[in-house]
């Protein structure tokens, strides 16, 4: 179809861009593009990615390319040339979702030493590190809400009907399905640092002690503890489904058992989520 597009375009009275016929190859450096920033912003989980920079403005310069091209009025004299300007704009989009994948991986992996450090020094009862480590991490939590939420935009901009090929729609779904998750996995944490903040150092302490040994306690101000743990949801925690739902555990130090479809609802995962969770 792209190949007759092209062909048809060229008997229009206008003379064509010979850029125009170099569109299919854009598409598919736009569309493996697109996988590679999927890929990207899975790695960037471990803490260390590859330096995006070169990719990143590869992408947005692909991206700016097939924009101007669709605007090509050579493409605007068919049926078959519309469609072909509207698949322009399609994987001009894809591309635009590439560079803001590749902003969002850079971000997650200069994060991701911090996000450790918090959740394994609460896992430990080491409180006032963990607490210490959370406030660090709140401005960075705050960008990284801001990227992720870019690169939702930039995909939800993506018109898949006018992708070209299967393979194409399923790298898209791919990509929109892992920022998503993101996502998810950053609210998660949010509420790990709200807990910090808002909860008494002493009563998180008391009920992770408490949890490790297998006791009961019974504090008067654990009512506000409660529902920071019941609103965690390990199922989304991504990499950390693990860790949130150890933390979830602590419930039953404080004589409660965690509601099954807080652990279990939702989509996500991922690495993490298959581990054993000691609410069980």
């Amino acid at each position: 179809i792209i190949l007759f597009a092209l062909t048809y375009v060229q008997w229009q009275p206008s003379t064509s861009s010979p850029e125009i016929e170099e569109l299919p190859e854009l598409f598919v450096k736009a569309a493996y593009g697109l996988n590679y920033s999927t890929k990207l912003l899975e790695i960037s989980l471990t803490g260390s990615i590859p330096d995006p920079s070169e990719h990143y403005s590869s992408m947005l310069s692909l991206s700016a390319k097939l924009r101007n091209l669709s605007e090509e009025g050579i493409l605007t004299y068919s049926r078959l040339g519309r469609e072909l300007r509207d698949s322009a704009r399609a994987y001009s989009a894809i591309a635009l979702a590439a560079s803001k994948l590749d902003t969002l991986s850079m971000e997650i992996a200069n994060t991701v030493p911090l996000i450790d450090a918090m959740f394994h020094n609460l896992i430990q009862c080491n409180i006032s590190a963990a607490a210490s480590t959370a406030e660090k991490l709140e401005p960075k939590l705050r960008t990284l809400k801001q990227a992720t939420d870019a690169a939702l935009k930039a995909l939800a901009g993506v018109d898949a009907d006018k992708l070209l090929s299967d393979q194409h729609r399923a790298i898209y779904s791919e990509a929109a399905e892992e920022a998503a998750k993101i996502g998810h996995m950053l609210v998660e944490i949010s509420k790990i640092v709200n807990m910090l903040r808002n909860v008494d150092a002493d009563t998180l302490r008391a009920a992770c002690i408490a949890h490790k040994m297998g006791n009961t306690i019974s504090l008067t101000n654990c009512k506000m503890l409660s529902q920071h743990l019941l609103a965690i949801n390990p199922s989304k925690g991504c990499k950390y489904g693990y860790e949130l739902g150890l933390i979830k555990s602590w419930l039953k130090a404080l004589g409660q058992q965690s509601q099954n479809d807080q652990t279990s609802s939702g989509t996500g995962g991922g690495a993490g989520a298959g581990q054993p969770s000691s609410d069980d």
